[in-house]
């Protein structure tokens, strides 16, 4: 039975889930009541140890990959809106020189199409876009590490939605406020 433990231990370690395990000995022909008294020793059931808010994962292969995909989401979302927003800021900083007295104004453009205000907003977005994508990943790893740690996966997953909604909502009323 010790060996039947350890290799499911070893087993969970290299990522592999109860589901795969439970397979891969059945396959070996090891009796299904074996195995599930192997899953119901009290050391295997220390490998996922809760402890009030904050649990350690069970980092399964399965797991791994919805938090991979939760980071690349996450980063690729907040990369493209600090994008908008740093058009956004730009687009609302830019100023001309009037011809006839000199004063600088702000939000104004010097042709119909304000074309001059496109082209600078666009070139500040290509200029900013690796410090964009870096924050965006620095924020994700933190979402991604909060989902994985914190057993109310809900908590995470609604907070960081409001925080997104409150950044939106900020983005709306500045656009608002330049046009």
């Amino acid at each position: 039975m010790e060996d039947l433990s350890n290799f499911i231990q070893e087993s969970r370690s290299r990522g592999y889930s109860r589901e795969e395990i439970e397979q891969e000995l059945l396959s070996a022909g090891w009796p299904p009541e074996e195995i599930n008294q192997a899953f119901s020793n009290p050391q295997e059931q220390s490998i996922i140890r809760k402890k009030g808010f904050f649990s350690v994962p069970d980092f399964t292969k399965e797991f791994n990959l919805q938090l991979t995909i939760v980071f690349l989401i996450a980063t690729l979302i907040l990369a493209f809106t600090f994008s908008i927003l740093q058009y956004e800021l730009t687009t609302m900083d830019f100023t001309v020189t009037d011809p006839v007295s000199g004063e600088k104004l702000t939000g104004f453009c010097e042709t119909p199409d304000c074309s001059e205000v496109k082209e600078a907003a666009w070139d500040s977005v290509k200029n900013n876009l690796t410090e964009n994508i870096l924050l965006a990943t620095l924020i994700s790893l933190v979402i991604a590490i909060s989902f994985a740690f914190i057993t109310n996966k809900d908590i995470v997953f609604w907070t960081v939605n409001a925080l997104y909604l409150i950044l939106v909502i900020i983005m709306v009323v500045l656009w608002f406020a330049f046009t």
